[in-house]
Formats: C-alpha cells, sequence, structure tokens
C-alpha cells in the first residue's frame, strides 16, 4: 500500500508542455475554450464565468518570469517524467 498527495486527474493526458501550447495560443482569451458541453454539466458557462472572475491568464502557480514556467508549479509531469 502506498499513500501520495491529493491529485486532480482529467479523461484526457495533458502535459504541461501541450498546455504551455494553448497558454501561448491566447487559450485564456477564447470563451469557445471554456465552455463545457451543456449534455455534461447545466451550467455550460462555469469554466468562462471562472477565468473572467479571476482574470486568469496562465494556471495557478505559473509565472511568466521563471523558465519554462511551469518550473516551480505543483504539477510539472513532462511525458511521465517529473523535473
Amino acid at each position: 500500500m502506498i499513500s501520495t498527495k491529493e491529485f486532480y486527474i482529467s479523461k484526457f493526458e495533458v502535459t504541461n508542455e501541450q498546455f504551455r501550447a494553448f497558454v501561448n495560443d491566447d487559450g485564456y482569451e477564447f470563451q469557445e475554450y471554456w465552455m463545457v458541453d451543456p449534455a455534461l454539466m447545466s451550467k455550460s458557462g462555469i469554466g468562462w464565468i471562472y477565468q473572467a472572475k479571476y482574470r486568469m491568464t496562465l494556471p495557478f502557480e505559473w509565472s511568466f518570469s521563471n523558465n519554462p514556467f511551469w518550473r516551480k508549479a505543483e504539477s510539472n509531469f513532462i511525458y511521465g517524467f517529473r523535473i
């Protein structure tokens, strides 16, 4: 038996490098990227509302002053290897 810190998981794996491409392509600026399929959740705009409320431009704990800017992020896996 092992113990681990809490973590988030998604249906599809996305590496920090892939997410960096989303950020660099202004992914935080397009509402359609934040909409949830109404079949999955009645509040389909919840992601966009959250992004707008906190004026997000990067994930929490990422910083453009770091290089790479996810280096100190809590979740910093790249293709399965922790850096």
